[in-house]
């Protein structure tokens, strides 16, 4: 069974209102990277488990991601949230996962309400990228590509592959879930991040 993007995100959301400090989760094979979840659904997975019980007045405003060992999505494995901090305007949280006893993806994250600031970000100079139609499509290669691009699309604007022995430092392109979500949110954005 392949789990769509929707699927599991909406299992997060459930499971983390029902249980908002912890829960179980199997997902599939076809989101690996070698021998784990592909990083990016795991980050995207543990913010969403603390959006659900984050004030929506409270954005995110900082994350940090530590992969710190694989997690097999054919097996369970469990979601831990705590709040560390809850003032007034910010929040401070702390998710990860844990399988067999090990930590797999652990993140802190910021969330706060909006201020008044006086302070004005300009901002940088805008990337110009090629219409999407336009760009090389990276191939699904069984055994060569991670099993979880089955699951995002990415499209080359420029630059070469990594390993293929470029001289080219950049690399540039879109990316976008190969099935379209029914709705998306920041916890989507972050799935793709990694990619």
């Amino acid at each position: 069974m392949t789990l769509h993007i929707d699927q599991i995100m909406n299992h997060i959301q459930t499971s983390a209102t029902e249980n908002p400090t912890q829960f179980s989760v199997t997902l599939d094979s076809s989101w690996h990277q070698g021998r784990t979840i592909y990083g990016g659904l795991m980050a995207g997975i543990l913010v969403q488990a603390l959006m659900t019980n984050i004030d929506d007045e409270r954005q995110l405003t900082s994350l940090s991601v530590s992969f710190t060992a694989p997690t097999d999505g054919d097996q369970p494995f469990d979601i831990h949230m705590d709040m560390i901090r809850e003032g007034k305007n910010v929040s401070q949280t702390v998710a990860y996962c844990q399988q067999n006893g090990v930590i797999g993806t652990k993140i802190t994250a910021c969330f706060a309400k909006a201020r008044q600031s006086a302070v004005v970000v300009k901002p940088s100079a805008q990337m110009t990228l090629r219409p999407p139609q336009s760009c090389l499509p990276v191939p699904l290669v069984k055994s060569i590509t991670p099993a979880f691009l089955q699951h995002i699309s990415l499209l080359v604007n420029e630059g070469d592959m990594p390993f293929s022995g470029s001289q080219k430092p950049n690399l540039s392109g879109w990316m976008q879930y190969t099935q379209k979500p029914t709705h998306f949110n920041l916890a989507y954005l972050v799935g793709l991040i990694d990619a």
